[in-house]
């Protein structure tokens, strides 16, 4: 009997986020994708502007600004470096894509979506979120439109147990699955506690990063620019 990564699996992961900076649990959240389906390739896709101080992910993303010190180029510049550190088989497989600051602004995940699916309209797309972000899925904006466009993959970590069922009941969607393939694919990562707002605050306060939370290529690239002082 196939397991359910046997019997689907997406061709191209989309993981959107400010990375500023990107960290550990960045990344291991994309190792744990790729791993769990190793045909599937990923676009880690930084978005063009920080978003709003207290913006939901999804909802506000990416629009407005806030203080942080790091541009769109810096946080870019960082996520090449963190997937560099990666295994060089998972490495191949990631995209750092320019893709949001195509788009007009403010920009939405449901637009960058929209957009692939454009560019891309044959290509089985699954969008990849922490499970704290499961949680407060139904609130994003067009939740409906986007697992119309993907699937969603939740890696369940640091106690997060977003409850697929309870977020399709709460959009009103009476089956787990469409055309074939499941609207949320529920797997457990590793647990890592790496936060970027804890990032900056350690910064802000002259403070070095805590043992394990940034690549070592990220932390120099942070103290050399400045960032976050």
């Amino acid at each position: 009997m196939p397991t359910a990564a046997e019997a689907w699996s997406p061709e191209l992961v989309i993981y959107g986020g400010s990375f500023d900076p990107p960290h550990a649990a960045h990344t291991a959240l994309l190792v744990s994708a790729l791993r769990e389906f190793p045909a599937a390739r990923a676009w880690m896709v930084p978005a063009a502007a920080t978003p709003l101080a207290g913006a939901a992910p999804g909802e506000a993303a990416n629009s407005g600004s806030k203080v942080s010190g790091a541009t769109y180029a810096q946080r870019f510049a960082m996520c090449e470096l963190a997937v560099a550190a990666l295994p060089r088989e998972l490495m191949s497989r990631i995209t750092i894509s320019t893709l949001e600051a195509e788009l007009p602004q403010p920009n939405y995940t449901v637009t960058t979506l929209r957009e692939i699916r454009k560019r891309q309209p044959k290509t089985r797309l699954a969008l990849l979120i922490g499970g704290d972000q499961l949680e407060a899925f139904s609130r994003w904006r067009e939740p409906r439109e986007i697992l119309a466009l993907a699937s969603l993959i939740a890696v369940q970590r640091d106690g997060a147990k977003g409850d697929p069922k309870a977020v399709l009941s709460a959009l009103d969607f009476a089956a787990p699955s469409q055309d074939g393939r499941p609207l949320i694919y529920s797997l457990d990562g590793q647990p890592v506690a790496a936060a970027s707002r804890a990032l900056r605050a350690a910064f802000a306060r002259g403070d070095t990063a805590p043992e394990g939370w940034l690549e070592r290529s990220v932390a120099h690239y942070i103290d050399r620019e400045g960032l976050y002082r």
